[in-house]
């Protein structure tokens, strides 16, 4: 926030993660990239990318996808999965 107030109601002058680089991460609406990595895979997941190509796209093994990355619920995989042989199936019969 940069240049802005602060959203937390902190003085700016005296605040360290305004006037630190080194400890901008102690403000509260400071994010780690991980979420911000795990929301753009799960999301991706959501819009159906298959999963080998987010693990292409993010070097990160399908598996570590599964395990750390994607927090779509059961339903949700389910769905996906679901939708993914109907298509299948529908340009079978064709």
């Amino acid at each position: 926030m940069v240049g802005q107030e602060c959203p937390h109601d902190r003085d700016t002058d005296d605040c360290e993660a305004a006037n630190d680089e080194a400890r901008a991460a102690r403000c509260p609406s400071s994010v780690t990239p991980h979420p911000i990595r795990r929301g753009y895979i799960t999301q991706s997941l959501r819009a159906g990318v298959p999963v080998e190509n987010v693990s292409d796209r993010q070097s990160v093994s399908p598996t570590i996808i599964d395990q750390h990355y994607d927090v779509r619920i059961k339903e949700d995989k389910m769905q996906k999965r679901q939708a993914v042989i109907g298509d299948i199936e529908d340009r079978g019969a064709e």
